[in-house]
Parts: structure tokens; sequence; C-alpha cells
């Protein structure tokens, strides 16, 4: 994939989420064979697995603040999204902080995608 059409699909990916589509975006961006782990924890396995966890988290965000990327890093079949994110969650409770999101591209769609962050 050129680096051009990741750009591409990446402005797009980030719009949909600040417009608040983030499981249409994940619909639309994520390969079948999506490999997604947050930090150093178990990786989701599988495009429905992560559509369950996508689902969830997005179910649970009570308020949102800040949800807006702030910088990406385009290349070669990859890309990297920094994201500010200040919001209230179910689950979780307040979260504010800044997560990078490290994606490898195949067939036009994200199939490796890492979480990194600290709260």
């Amino acid at each position: 994939m050129l680096q051009s059409e990741i750009k591409k699909s990446v402005e797009e990916l980030i719009q949909m989420v600040e417009e608040g589509k983030t499981l249409e975006a994940f619909e639309k961006f994520y390969h079948e064979d999506l490999v997604a782990q947050e930090n150093q924890t178990e990786p989701r396995i599988g495009k429905e697995v992560g559509r369950e966890f996508e689902a969830n988290f997005v179910g649970n965000i009570e308020q949102i603040r800040t949800y807006k990327a702030v910088s990406t890093m385009i290349g070669s079949g990859v890309s990297a999204i920094a994201w500010e994110i200040d919001i209230d969650h179910k689950e979780w409770g307040t979260v504010q902080m800044t997560e990078i999101n490290l994606q490898t591209w195949k067939d036009g769609k994200i199939i490796r995608e890492t979480y990194n962050y600290t709260l």
C-alpha cells in the first residue's frame, strides 16, 4: 500500500473517530485478521474480537471532553496516530492520556495495531 493511500485512509479514520463514528471506522479500516494489543497485555486476535472490544469501550463512555488526533506519522505500510483523550468511562472512571496507536497495513486495512499509553 502506498504512503499516499495510507495517509488518505488515516485522515478519514481520524475524521470518523473525531465525529463519533468509531465503530463505523473500525468496520471500514480494520482487516479480518486483525491483531490488536494494549501495551503488554495479551493480543486480541480477529476482527470479531476487536469489534466486541471497541463496542464495549465506546458503549461505556459517559462523557467526552477531548478525543482528538494530535499527530500522525505515515510510512511504507505503517502509520502512527497520537490521540489526546479526556473521557469519563463507566468501567475505568476519568481517563486522561495520550495514546499512541502503531498500525501495520495490509490489503488497504489495518492488520496489526498496538495501543501504547500510561494511565
